[in-house]
């Protein structure tokens, strides 16, 4: 986004332009350990949202699942590994929430019939 040459408007572009990151990756792998077990692991990079004052992170994600029988499976997943938490968004208008995502992990049972 860029500022007509005609405009008054000195905010509304930089602000835009500075509220996505200019540069996303992401890293995923899926291994089969046995015939019931496998592993995934993902790792993100998202660049600094420059109006926002959010840095840039880099997160990592892995998981075991388990499948039992067929049809039934068990997962333990642990997200954003790599820190206790990171700033996603930050919003100085208060029409929306920021957004500060915490280090975290689960557990999933899936059973197909």
């Amino acid at each position: 986004m860029h500022t007509s040459p005609f405009s008054q408007d000195t905010t509304t572009a930089p602000d835009l332009e500075g509220s996505n990151p200019h540069a996303q990756a992401q890293l995923r792998s899926h291994l089969d350990l046995s015939q019931k077990m496998a592993w995934d692991a993902a790792a993100y990079f998202v660049d600094r949202l420059k109006s926002r004052d959010v840095p840039s992170y880099t997160r990592v994600d892995t998981g075991l699942t388990w499948r039992w029988k067929e049809g039934l499976s068990l997962s333990i997943v642990g997200q954003d590994l790599l820190r206790d938490h990171h700033l996603e968004f930050v919003d100085r208008s208060g029409a929306t929430r920021s957004t500060l995502v915490k280090r975290s992990g689960y557990a999933k049972l899936v059973w197909r019939f």
